[in-house]
């Protein structure tokens, strides 16, 4: 198996070579050849891990390549990715040749190129929720897994450790310097968390039990998927961040005690290209969800908006309206984006769509941030 799509059985098949020596059977081999694309990342990387879920649920065949963020290794350039900026990954090549990274715009083209198997629902609600959702679970799920990675000495060296693993095994480095490496790496990206604005192990945990035991909840029925019978842009934004979550020890371990159903959860959605549909019950989901939204989320992005337009470098909000916690960290450009995005998405809501919308921010406070 390779990006989830077996190539061939015939591969095994000592008669593999005499049988593509017939011209038809050449020539389709040189066809499947073109069609694969090529994703370049770490499986330390949960916007990596997103899309090689994406893809494989999509039946789009891929190689793996191990690349690592901010050119840190100088290859970039001689992969043709040296025109990129910002130099975040994964990168995906596609088979006519072009490049491109940034996990949610991928995805976009991905649709346009491979409409089969769609992951942007055409309801257009569902299409704004999982627009809403996939930005929250890229943006502020990182907060939980940057957190829960670094927040602790144990996770500090086993995470550094397995990181540098990842893209030095094969290169016939020595494992032990490795590892020392690793070492020095989990304690240099202590200190970022404050950058990323995760440096409150209080705000990391009460938003872990959010995500994690909000899921745990949707999927005791049965359910698998977050808005309907199939996967989409926001079941794999959320999968990206949880795959790294049962890989650190701290909170693997707390998943494994408190929520086997989002350990196994995390490991179904690792390849689900045989995926037709799946049972989807997910009104009270979304209600707390959309709550976490309102009272977490929106103020984040709107008292960042507020603290750029003031022309300052931080930002200061309260967030949850029961037990407030105070949130201070650097403000951020793109995420300012992020923002206008799901508020030109909403803005955009046909009527009848808009108004089904207000019914469900229904005891949220969603509404007052996207009018």
């Amino acid at each position: 198996m390779l990006g989830g799509v077996t190539r061939s059985l015939l591969k095994k098949s000592q008669d593999v070579q005499q049988l593509l020596q017939v011209p038809s059977l050449a020539k389709l081999s040189q066809a499947w050849a073109s069609e694969w694309v090529s994703v370049h990342g770490g499986q330390g990387s949960p916007y990596t891990r997103k899309v090689q879920s994406a893809l494989r649920y999509k039946q789009i065949p891929f190689t793996q390549h191990s690349l690592m963020p901010g050119n840190m290794m100088g290859d970039w350039e001689e992969r043709g990715f040296g025109n990129i900026k910002p130099k975040v990954i994964p990168v995906i090549k596609y088979e006519d040749g072009s490049v491109q990274n940034d996990s949610t715009f991928i995805f976009e083209n991905v649709e346009k190129k491979y409409p089969s198997r769609p992951i942007v629902p055409k309801d257009p609600l569902d299409s704004f929720l999982a627009l809403l959702l996939e930005d929250m679970f890229d943006e502020w799920g990182t907060k939980i897994m940057f957190g829960m990675r670094w927040l602790k000495k144990i996770d500090q060296d086993w995470s550094g450790t397995w990181l540098m693993y990842d893209f030095q095994l094969g290169t016939g480095q020595d494992l032990e310097q490795c590892a020392e490496m690793g070492r020095q790496f989990g304690a240099r990206q202590v200190g970022r968390m404050k950058m990323v604005g995760c440096d409150n192990p209080d705000l990391v945990t009460r938003s872990f039990e959010a995500f994690v035991g909000s899921l745990e909840r949707h999927l005791a029925d049965g359910s698998l998927c977050v808005l309907g019978k199939t996967p989409s842009i926001a079941d794999f934004a959320l999968y990206g961040q949880l795959s790294q979550l049962v890989v650190d020890r701290t909170p693997d371990e707390m998943i494994r005690d408190k929520y086997p159903a989002v350990w196994s959860w995390v490991r179904k959605f690792e390849d689900l290209s045989g995926l037709e549909e799946a049972h989807c019950d997910n009104k009270e989901y979304l209600k707390e969800m959309l709550t976490f939204a309102g009272e977490v989320y929106f103020p984040f992005l709107s008292a960042n908006r507020a603290a750029l337009a003031a022309g300052e470098k931080e930002l200061t909000v309260s967030l949850w309206k029961d037990n407030p916690i105070e949130h201070i960290q650097p403000v951020f450009k793109y995420q300012d984006k992020c923002f206008q995005r799901i508020q030109d998405s909403y803005a955009s809501l046909p009527p009848l769509y808009k108004k089904r919308a207000v019914e469900i921010f229904s005891g949220t406070s969603c509404k007052e941030y996207l009018e």
